[in-house]
């Protein structure tokens, strides 16, 4: 009899072992696969991306519109993490995030709370080595930052992701004139072109900076340190006066390059960047559609050789219009006119 009881108690004993063995590898499968640290990658679309202990990626987010489209029907959940970053590169090359020539610059943000600067580091060597690979140069730049629900809350009201807050904070501290409003509609290129213009050294902006070929980083982060002496040479070249005419055969495009009219300088108010020397973008848009009548379709900050330039396209009345304006004066470097070939098509049909 007493050996029947002890029996039952050794098998009520072993069934309690064996549910408390297979809640405990549930309750550690379950722990290591929440996720446990996030970071992000910044081309224009902005994604945040998670991972569990296991280096797996248990969720991909877009964090702002570029995104959305960009992730539409992309499955990449249940992947080891290096997989589905190679994969999101190559996506962004697909369609044209990331292109074959120089002007591509990419940011990773890790959460100092969850990552770590070595795990900054691989993935930015993941990345550089898969453009390399695929012989794309690219400007590659790393940060560590608190993503604190602060922050986290105000980059979800401007759709921007936490690592590109971050950037523009530290621009904005640098200059009390602009606006986390303006800055958060540009792209990462720009707000770097930006932090140059205000002298702000890339060791400022980035924990660590690297790329697939070194001069790429060196053409990103060229700095002058006579900012001043190459405004007054450009206010020197706008008493010049010099205006060429010319128009392509072939085609009902006239190019006017204006390397000396003082009329737009005057138009420039003072409500521009202060220690940038930079006029505003909105004053940069108010001088374009004082050129020409329409809707502006691109607007871009870019640098070349030291000089500040907004590229602006204008479309309306059936033309299309592409003009650049010295970004510190305000001055036209450029003015192209061409008949909207979008509009004759409509026409045909």
């Amino acid at each position: 009899m007493n050996k029947i009881k002890n029996q039952k108690k050794n098998k009520r004993v072993g069934l309690l072992a064996g549910l408390t063995g297979i809640l405990g590898a549930a309750l550690l499968g379950g722990f290591l696969m929440m996720p446990s640290s996030a970071f992000t990658l910044d081309v224009n679309p902005s994604i945040e991306i998670k991972t569990n202990r296991l280096d797996k990626v248990v969720a991909v987010n877009p964090l702002n519109p570029d995104a959305e489209n960009f992730l539409k029907d992309f499955k990449l959940k249940d992947r080891d993490v290096d997989d589905v970053i190679e994969d999101l590169v190559d996506r962004m090359i697909l369609t044209g995030y990331i292109t074959g020539g120089e002007d591509n610059m990419i940011m990773v943000t890790v959460d100092d709370d969850t990552s770590s600067a070595a795990d900054l580091e691989k993935i930015n060597k993941i990345i550089a080595a898969y453009l390399e690979n695929r012989q794309i140069e690219a400007a590659i730049a790393g940060q560590t930052i608190d993503m604190d629900k602060t922050d986290m809350k105000v980059a979800s009201e401007y759709q921007i992701s936490p690592g590109k807050l971050e950037l523009i904070k530290k621009i904005m501290d640098d200059d009390d004139n602009l606006n986390l409003e303006e800055l958060s509609g540009i792209n990462l290129r720009e707000l770097v072109i930006m932090a140059k213009a205000l002298n702000i050294k890339p060791d400022e902006l980035f924990d660590e900076y690297l790329d697939a070929l070194e001069d790429v980083i060196e053409d990103s982060f060229d700095y002058d340190d006579d900012r001043d002496d190459d405004r007054d040479d450009d206010r020197d070249d706008g008493r010049e006066n010099t205006k060429k005419n010319s128009t392509k055969t072939g085609s009902n495009k006239n190019t006017v390059s204006n390397k000396g009219s003082n009329k737009v300088d005057k138009k420039v108010s003072t409500g521009g960047n202060k220690k940038s020397g930079l006029i505003s973008r909105e004053e940069a848009k108010r001088i374009a559609l004082g050129l020409a009548q329409g809707k502006i379709v691109e607007f871009e900050l870019d640098e070349d050789d030291g000089r500040y330039i907004y590229e602006i396209e204008i479309e309306g009345n059936g033309m299309e219009y592409e003009i650049e304006l010295d970004a510190r004066t305000g001055k036209v470097l450029e003015f192209e006119a061409d008949e909207d070939d979008d509009d004759d098509d409509d026409d045909d049909r």
